[in-house]
């Protein structure tokens, strides 16, 4: 995958505070990623059943729900979709606990730039690498079907 290609992904930034949403936004855009926020889990799930993200930036507390907990719902959604979960105040077990619930990476408050770049850039290739599979899979499972239909309308 490309650098322009992972760029080109949709970015969904999930944070209860509007000024790192909007810093998070206005910098994701700059780099040329299309960005969309939300302050809360509700407003997240709803966003993600209509709009195939690439990548999610989830805080981890938010005010209706955590964002831990809405982890692995927002997966059932999108399962190819690549989430890094942000945290204020990270524990081991609050990295594992993500980690175990499908997210791909964990960034800590207040960001570094550069990793919050790589970590973001790094989940666009995740994603777009298990879309591609999911398709190749998808066009591989059409192939051996017809291959089936033939084999079974020539008998």
């Amino acid at each position: 995958m490309s650098t322009a290609d992972a760029m080109r992904a949709r970015v969904l930034v999930t944070d209860d505070e509007a000024g790192i949403r909007n810093d998070l936004s206005d910098y994701l855009s700059h780099l040329g990623y299309h960005v969309s926020v939300a302050d809360d889990a509700g407003s997240t799930l709803s966003q993600v059943t209509e709009t195939a993200y690439g990548v999610l930036l989830l805080d981890d507390i938010l005010p209706d729900e955590s964002g831990l907990e809405i982890l692995p719902r927002l997966l059932d959604i999108r399962p190819s979709m690549s989430v890094i979960v942000m945290t204020g105040c990270p524990t081991v077990k609050s990295v594992i606990k993500a980690m175990r619930r499908g997210a791909c990476d964990f960034v800590v408050k207040p960001f570094e730039l550069d990793e919050l770049k790589t970590a973001v850039y790094r989940a666009a290739q995740r994603n777009q690498r298990l879309v591609d599979e999911a398709f190749r899979n998808c066009k591989d499972t059409t192939r051996d079907s017809g291959t089936v239909m033939n084999s079974v309308s020539q008998d």
